[in-house]
């Protein structure tokens, strides 16, 4: 995630460790290979839905998982 600025430009503020390797979002309209289909905002909580998972952190504390949670076929 990033944090955009007119003033100050694009600032890393972290990510959400899905697992995937090799995994890119260059011209994600048509060739993404990000396991992270969709993403959530919710008050403090960033929500990461990948097809088999969903994962919860803390905008100010990303890397540390509040849930993570399994989706089954």
């Amino acid at each position: 995630m990033y944090r955009v600025s007119i003033d100050t430009g694009f600032q890393r503020l972290g990510a959400i460790d899905h697992g995937a390797k090799n995994a890119r979002c260059a011209n994600f309209w048509s060739n993404a290979t990000s396991a992270v289909k969709r993403s959530i905002f919710l008050d403090e909580l960033v929500y990461s839905i990948a097809p088999d998972r969903i994962k919860v952190q803390k905008l100010g504390a990303l890397g540390t998982d509040l849930a993570d949670i399994a989706l089954t076929p």
